[in-house]
């Protein structure tokens, strides 16, 4: 009788494709989207967790509180090389690194376009090589280095999508009408922010924009041991004294990470809630179809039970059908699930706004379709029960 029970209930499938494809969409959309939602959530945690490792664990950043207009720091709320003075005074600060940045008109042959530029100065006091210090790796030609002027390194897409003619290494962009000759030119991080930025000597940028103490933000290298928390009080105290002004904001990798979690946590909840009632929706489809099957099938029943059929059988007759429905959804939703991620992964990584790394979560599959399975047999125990305790005669009788 077993083995006839799975012949029936792959008849009511192929008989009823359509119902069958229509009981189980709300489970599929739940699961695809708890799947999806999952996958991308574990992938942005994950490359933003690279992207800060860059961030040491003993730095911590400072940048304005407020700026006006647009372009190159200028009025309320930038930075000057007095700010490092100040911050360099703190005995615990080992070294400072600092950043000039603008977006500028770069003219390169007879064409030009607009492109962020920034100037970077390593602190002479540090070890970090230039690789350290950049995090990426040269396609061809050399970092820039202290002792340069006027030099640059490009972003790979910079030098291969910004213009009709490649820049290729040696030759020489303006900005500002001032020339800055090719030294390098960086592989393709695949990331917006770096792939789309030049990076030049900060001393030589300054000497552009004619300002000698321009400065946007900083990145200060703490002694290790110290207390990053107390370090940041002891530092805002001391450049607000020095600025007569509290516009500095001072943030470490910790804060960093808890604020990006933060948000990523609010995110997973509104989408989890979404993904979560689609799934209830799903049940009660299971559900509906059960009860419906079970009034259309009431003769048969009656048939069964006649000719020997046990309740037991009967009821998992109808609670095979309904787990059926709740693993298929759950099997076809997680593949769905998969590969929408992967579709949404590549469309970001291509655009190159942020990073989102691919972490396949087997755990994840297989407890999305066992929570689908579960689904199944709880929205069709209710229908296959009333199946089960239907008398013969009532059901033979029933039209």
């Amino acid at each position: 009788m077993n083995t006839r029970i799975f012949t029936i209930v792959w008849k009511q499938f192929t008989e009823r494709p359509l119902r069958s494809a229509l009981t189980i969409v709300g489970v599929v959309i739940g699961i695809t989207a708890l799947v999806a939602l999952i996958i991308l959530s574990n992938g942005l945690k994950q490359g933003v967790s690279k992207q800060l490792d860059v961030f040491g664990s003993d730095e911590i950043l400072l940048t304005p509180k407020a700026s006006s207009g647009r372009g190159m720091p200028t009025g309320y709320g930038f930075m000057t090389t007095d700010d490092i003075k100040t911050i360099k005074s703190v005995p615990q600060v080992l070294f400072v690194d600092s950043l000039l940045q603008g977006t500028f008109d770069i003219k390169y042959g007879r064409e030009s376009n607009k492109v962020t530029v920034i100037g970077v100065g390593k602190d002479k006091n540090s070890d970090r090589t230039a690789k350290d210090y950049f995090n990426m790796d040269l396609v061809v030609g050399r970092y820039i280095e202290e002792s340069d002027y006027k030099t640059a390194n490009i972003g790979y897409r910079v030098a291969h999508e910004f213009f009709d003619k490649d820049i290729v290494l040696g030759t020489t962009i303006q900005i500002k009408g001032d020339k800055y000759r090719v030294v390098g030119i960086f592989e393709d991080q695949g990331t917006f922010a770096k792939d789309t930025a030049i990076y030049v000597p900060i001393d030589g940028l300054r000497d552009t924009i004619g300002d000698s103490k321009a400065l946007t933000s900083v990145s200060a290298t703490i002694s290790p041991g110290v207390d990053l928390d107390e370090m940041v009080e002891r530092l805002k105290k001391k450049l607000e004294r020095a600025r007569g002004k509290d516009d500095i904001n001072i943030i470490t990798p910790k804060q960093l990470k808890e604020r990006i979690n933060s948000l990523l946590g609010v995110i997973d909840f509104v989408v989890i809630s979404i993904a979560l009632i689609s799934l209830f929706v799903g049940a009660l489809g299971i559900m509906n179809s059960m009860f419906t099957s079970v009034i259309q099938r009431t003769r048969e029943i009656g048939i069964m039970k006649a000719v020997g059929a046990k309740n037991s059988q009967i009821l998992s007759l109808f609670l095979l059908e309904s787990i059926i429905f709740g693993l298929l959804g759950g099997i076809i939703g997680v593949l769905l699930g998969i590969s929408l991620s992967f579709g949404i992964i590549d469309v970001v990584n291509s655009f190159g706004f942020m990073r989102i790394e691919m972490v396949p979560d087997y755990i994840l599959f297989a407890s999305a379709i066992i929570f689908s399975t579960l689904i199944g047999i709880i929205s069709g125990l209710l229908p296959a029960i009333r199946a089960s305790r239907l008398r013969p005669v009532d059901a033979l009788r029933y039209e």
